[in-house]
């Protein structure tokens, strides 16, 4: 007998599975962190310094379990995003929530962090994956200008409307000085596991992707190579109460 079951709830049985995988692969990994995290104590006590070597490999260990743990939620997220739990929301307060997020890394890298966001624009959204997309655009961002040897060194974020087809939508701009993407590049960015970063995932953008595209949204990337490159992100503009 054929199978039948709704495309719906196959995607909600690969997501269930996906849960499960990443909380049986987490659970060992925060061990592994922990644990980590004790040796590295006791390493700087006997070496009585946080620089000697064996410190440094336990840092770069942890570093690894750090990332591991990013790809595990990113891989997450990406298989969850068609469900959204939206309300009304301020595009500006979440965009404002972020800055304040990544502004200490920024910061770290010598990266100014400049933000537009006087006006106050309304859509439909679940705040926890809109600010993870914007997250993963900023985080790009961070990493493309610290591979530039541009002297600018500036991530911004703008917010307003415009009216495309008939029909108003707000508009989220994330900008950076970076090293740019190719017209080539541009083409696969979105793609599951494509990436040009060492160390990259090929996931992050992926996942913006996937939930903008469930918001009913659209994503934009323009670049130019050396100089930096803008990703512009459409939602479906809603009547502000």
């Amino acid at each position: 007998m054929k199978n039948t079951k709704p495309t719906q709830e196959k995607l909600a049985d690969l997501g269930a599975l996906a849960s499960g995988l990443v909380h049986e692969i987490r659970n060992p990994l925060n061990a592994i962190k922990a644990n980590l995290q004790l040796m590295q104590e006791d390493v700087e006590r006997e070496e009585r310094e946080e620089e000697g070597p064996h410190s440094r490999r336990v840092q770069r260990l942890l570093k690894e379990v750090d990332r591991l743990d990013k790809i595990l939620s990113d891989f997450l997220a990406f298989v969850r995003s068609d469900e959204l739990k939206r309300k009304l929301c301020d595009l500006s307060v979440l965009i404002q929530e972020v800055v304040s997020l990544i502004t200490p890394q920024a910061e770290a890298e010598g990266v100014t962090v400049l933000s537009d966001l006087t006006q106050s624009v309304y859509s439909m959204v679940d705040t926890e994956a809109m600010k993870q997309a914007i997250m993963n655009l900023a985080m790009n961002g961070i990493q493309a200008i610290g591979e530039n040897k541009a002297l600018s060194k500036t991530l911004i974020f703008k917010l307003g409307k415009l009216e495309k087809g008939g029909k108003k939508f707000a508009a989220i701009s994330v900008i950076d000085t970076g090293k740019g993407i190719s017209e080539e590049e541009i083409k696969h960015i979105y793609e599951l596991f494509f990436t040009t970063r060492s160390g990259g995932t090929g996931i992050g953008l992926a996942v913006v992707s996937r939930i903008i595209q469930s918001h009913g949204g659209e994503i934009r990337c323009e670049s130019e190579i050396g100089k930096g490159t803008s990703f512009d992100i459409l939602l479906p503009l809603e009547a502000e109460d």
